[in-house]
């Protein structure tokens, strides 16, 4: 059986090579499309739309290829959560979303490089608020591990939950939970966390909500 760290090394070498030959033609057609458009030719609207979303797809494969950064300092992880907050704040609202956050003083710095950091949060607080279109809270708490070698993030939603049988796939290569994710969001999350030597743990309750637990030593 092939390790997820294997897949994940797999998927951003094909990630990288797919990327480089997509970008460069697609530039070219958006260009042409308009120049097109100037014109008011029937139905490039509609095309640019579609070339937008791969260049969407595109950027999503440059994140998971790039090599992970080494640029790490000491970063307190409630300070990163709170910049995260104020950022998903608009996104919130539109889904009627309360994000509530309680961290236990004090927690030890982080060695991390907190904008891989701020995107794991990012991605994974975007799924949690989608996950309740009708509104709901999702809950942050930021603990030291009990013998204080790490520091633990989790992020609980009220969401409908992940159906067992797809809840082992999360983080696999283009699996996605929304009918037109590329799955690559979460992938990434994986690759950055297990480039911090941290780890990541997924719960789902069917009809009760999701729980994800980011990892981090100190």
């Amino acid at each position: 059986m092939i390790r997820r760290s294997d897949k994940l090394s797999i998927a951003g070498e094909l990630a990288a090579g797919v990327a480089h030959e997509i970008r460069n033609p697609l530039t070219s057609l958006k260009g042409f499309m308009q120049l097109l458009k100037a014109k008011k030719t029937e139905y490039v609207d509609i095309m640019l739309v579609e070339i937008d979303r791969i260049s969407y797809i595109v950027n999503e494969f440059i994140g998971m290829a790039k090599p992970q950064a080494r640029n790490y300092v000491e970063c307190d992880v409630q300070s990163l959560m709170n910049e995260v907050i104020v950022f998903m704040h608009p996104q919130s609202l539109l889904y009627n979303a309360q994000i509530r956050l309680q961290a236990d003083p004090p927690c030890l710095p982080v060695r991390c490089e907190p904008n891989q950091i701020k995107q794991v949060f990012i991605n994974i607080l975007k799924n949690a608020i989608e996950s309740m279109p009708g509104g709901g809270t999702v809950e942050i708490g930021i603990q030291m591990l009990e013998d204080r070698r790490g520091v633990v993030t989790r992020i609980v939603d009220q969401g409908g939950g992940i159906p067992p049988d797809r809840l082992a796939k999360i983080g696999e290569p283009f699996f996605s939970l929304k009918e037109s994710g590329t799955g690559l969001g979460l992938m990434v999350c994986y690759r950055i966390i297990e480039a911090h030597k941290g780890r990541i743990d997924i719960r789902s309750v069917m009809n009760e909500g999701t729980t994800i637990e980011i990892e981090l030593p100190v």
